[in-house]
């Protein structure tokens, strides 16, 4: 032994290392956020979600991705937060064509697990409902 503890160096400079590569792969675009979705009357454990981006610019919802969506404000009739099956925050925008579910995620793999971000999906939901046209 050289007196030096490198093992316990080389576990810290590799843990900064990964740190630095998970920071760099976030989006940090302010209004931004990376979602989760589903159109249709109802969400559960084994519905295929689909993976976007979404914005809201110009009174729209827009989701932006390999299945781009865009909603209007003026059409949405209710924003709810929930608890999918006590897991994570889920929201239920009711607009006039139907439901759509959203939940902002850090990541996903092949829209069936993700990590679901708590509060910045609490944030989304403090967007949306200021935006909504009053009733």
């Amino acid at each position: 032994m050289l007196g030096f503890p490198f093992d316990e160096y080389l576990i810290g400079v590799l843990g900064l290392a990964a740190l630095a590569v998970l920071l760099l792969k976030i989006d940090w675009t302010p209004g931004r956020y990376k979602v989760m979705f589903h159109e249709g009357p109802d969400v559960g454990i084994k519905t295929k979600m689909s993976t976007g981006w979404l914005t809201i610019a110009d009174g729209e919802i827009k989701i932006s991705g390999p299945e781009p969506l865009s909603r209007s404000l003026a059409s949405v009739r209710s924003v709810g937060l929930f608890r999918l099956h006590g897991l994570g925050r889920m929201v239920r925008i009711t607009h006039d064509n139907g439901t759509l579910f959203v939940t902002v995620v850090r990541f996903c793999i092949a829209g069936q697990f993700a990590s679901v971000d708590f509060f910045k999906t609490g944030k989304l939901v403090a967007l949306i409902r200021p935006s909504m046209p009053a009733v």
